[in-house]
């Protein structure tokens, strides 16, 4: 994989991603390997997303038969970056800080690896969608904020 990312980055091809985490059985190791992972592979973007059990599905069946849905889960009102269960080896809120903090910081590294398109991306972004950057804008502020004033676990 490494290789090919820098392959197609010398042929000026831009890289992006999608990682999901956090399915039962995966520990906060492994999920901090995919981070490293994706950081190493020096992708142009990346993003992580959070298991969620859907009915149907063979994650649903473990989750539901291991007891580990929360009480008000709905698969209706499912978001990505929210954990909609618990394992013995990470809690939803855990898992949560883990994806958003990590989130973050590889694409606040981008703005360092690759500025120029960082700038492109956002100034193209803020000329034809101005409603929806603002709304990121503020979003991000918060979660930037919850992030560096968080309580660290002792």
């Amino acid at each position: 994989m490494e290789q090919l990312v820098k392959s197609i980055h010398k042929l000026r091809i831009r890289t992006h991603s999608f990682f999901i985490v956090g399915f039962p059985g995966e520990t906060k190791k492994q999920i901090r390997r995919t981070f490293s992972f994706a950081r190493r592979i020096n992708l142009t973007s990346t993003w992580f997303f959070i298991a969620n059990p859907l009915p149907g599905t063979k994650l649903y069946d473990i989750c539901k038969k291991n007891n580990y849905m929360k009480t008000n889960f709905d698969f209706e009102t499912i978001h990505y970056g929210k954990s909609n269960y618990e394992t013995p080896e990470f809690t939803s809120s855990e898992l949560e800080d883990l994806v958003e903090r990590e989130t973050f910081m590889f694409n606040l590294s981008v703005l360092f690896l690759h500025p120029i398109f960082f700038i492109h991306r956002y100034l193209f972004f803020l000329i034809t969608k101005p409603q929806i950057t603002l709304k990121i804008l503020i979003n991000g502020a918060i979660a930037v904020s919850r992030i560096l004033f968080r309580k660290r676990k002792t």
